[in-house]
């Protein structure tokens, strides 16, 4: 036990360590910042161009403003990598992503809130009300109508009447939710963000039958340029395009 403890001491003052020199690390200035008036309020075009996943073959793909893509591939194959790369979560080691005119990185954090939707059964979950759950990370909270309205359209009724309704308490990253309650409210919290540019990643695992119908009601509701990565291939044969993900490429 003094062993642990020990290892576990040695890691917090290695963890501080890096902690304090990357805040010591001056700032940047930002280049090529996109206007307000340049990102535009329609769903964007997405262009990966050159692009290659790891070590895998360089390939050039487009995403038409509108257009709903269900990416399909084995595990690991790639395709939570590359809704990272136009997310801008990751910068691609070759080639380069646009949304219309402009790398994902080029926009503000204001423009990204707006502008993309990144929903993961790892998106951040904190512990508070189911308010608070259903509405994290919204620029603007709506008002309780538009919440339980959300919530009800994605099946969440059960939930909202045994948690006693928007102000009932969800436990930290959700541990007094099923992996279906935790997903279906994902998909209203995607909904209430209202984004022009909708990326889901791997959410239809545990829903089970209504997952084709959950996703749709989702991604046709919105209008937005949507990417979804799926094993369910009812799913994928809602969307007006597939790409299949092998070894890193879509081929």
């Amino acid at each position: 036990n003094l062993a642990t403890a020990w290892d576990h001491h040695r890691a917090w003052v290695s963890a501080q360590r890096k902690c304090l020199g990357l805040l010591q690390t001056p700032t940047l200035k930002a280049r090529g910042r996109a206007s307000d008036a340049q990102i535009g309020m329609q769903p964007p075009t997405v262009r990966l161009e050159h692009i290659a996943l790891d070590h895998g073959a360089r390939f050039d793909v487009r995403a038409q403003p509108g257009e709903r893509i269900a990416l399909v591939g084995t595990h690991a194959s790639g395709k939570t990598r590359l809704l990272e790369l136009i997310a801008g979560l990751r910068s691609p080691a070759h080639g380069r992503v646009r949304l219309d005119d402009f790398a994902p990185g080029a926009l503000t954090l204001a423009q990204r809130r707006r502008t993309i939707g990144f929903v993961s059964p790892r998106s951040p979950l904190l512990a508070g009300s189911l308010r608070r759950a259903l509405t994290m990370g919204l620029k603007s909270r709506p008002a309780d109508e538009a919440i339980v309205d959300a919530a009800q359209r994605f099946g969440l009724q059960p939930l909202l009447s045994r948690l006693g309704g928007l102000d009932g308490s969800v436990a930290e990253n959700g541990r007094n939710l099923s992996s279906g309650e935790l997903r279906r409210l994902l998909l209203a919290r995607g909904f209430l963000a209202a984004p022009r540019l909708l990326l889901l990643d791997d959410l239809d695992a545990a829903l089970g039958p209504d997952a084709p119908a959950l996703i749709d009601r989702l991604t046709g509701t919105l209008g937005a340029t949507t990417l979804v990565a799926t094993q369910d291939l009812a799913v994928a044969r809602d969307m007006d395009t597939i790409w299949f993900i092998d070894d890193g490429c879509v081929v």
